[in-house]
């Protein structure tokens, strides 16, 4: 990272969403960055951060926790109000519009349709090489990154507000868009935080540094 990178994420708090799936490797991440990420578990502990990050996991599971913690509205609002948030797997299904087996819409937010377990179940996951967007991967020449896909979402469809930013680079589904992008929201079906890489960390801290920015402005 960057110094120019890192000063501009130092302005930035940045909460991980802390009921279910690895969000200690996100938080994990973030500090390999100079970042102290927090755990958001209360309405009080998401009002004092600036951006989300929602791990993957099981979305039903989260979506129930959330609900129980009677944080379910309050963090829709935000993220539909330019919360950056930062989702993976689950996180994606989470802020979905129509997923495409038929599960009950759960935000919204993000005009993505998905089939949960959209590349098989437990026994199909596997390390696959992407390739990523220079909007996410900045100046580094190599635009490749082997990542897991975990019991992973499948993209089907998503809106003409969203950007692609990764694609599968091989094998029988290679050209899928496996990431996308909007002014406020990373959405990645694999798990960037179970690899050595803080490539999407570091973009998503440039798009909330930004929004931060813009919001102060106002």
């Amino acid at each position: 990272m960057d110094e120019h990178t890192n000063t501009r994420a130092g302005q930035v708090r940045v909460g991980v969403l802390a009921m279910q799936g690895a969000f200690r490797e996100h938080a994990a991440a973030f500090d390999r960055l100079g970042v102290s990420a927090s755990y958001v578990r209360t309405a009080a502990e998401l009002d004092s951060v600036d951006a989300i990050v929602i791990p993957g996991g099981e979305s039903t599971a989260i979506r129930h926790g959330l609900v129980r913690g009677g944080l379910y509205d309050q963090l829709r609002t935000s993220i539909a109000n330019g919360m950056p948030a930062l989702v993976t797997c689950a996180g994606m299904v989470v802020l979905g519009t129509a997923p495409a087996d038929s599960a009950p819409p759960t935000f919204g937010v993000l005009d993505v349709t998905v089939s949960r377990n959209g590349y098989g179940r437990q026994l199909h996951s596997a390390d696959s090489v992407i390739e990523i967007d220079p909007s996410i991967r900045g100046d580094e020449a190599d635009t490749s990154l082997t990542v897991p896909f975990i019991r992973a979402p499948r993209i089907e469809a998503y809106g003409s507000g969203v950007e692609p930013c990764a694609w599968l680079r091989s094998g029988p589904h290679a050209g899928d868009v496996v990431a996308v992008r909007t002014d406020t929201i990373i959405a990645c079906c694999f798990h960037p935080e179970l690899t050595a890489s803080t490539t999407f960390h570091e973009a998503f801290l440039r798009v909330a540094h930004d929004r931060v920015q813009l919001g102060a402005t106002r």
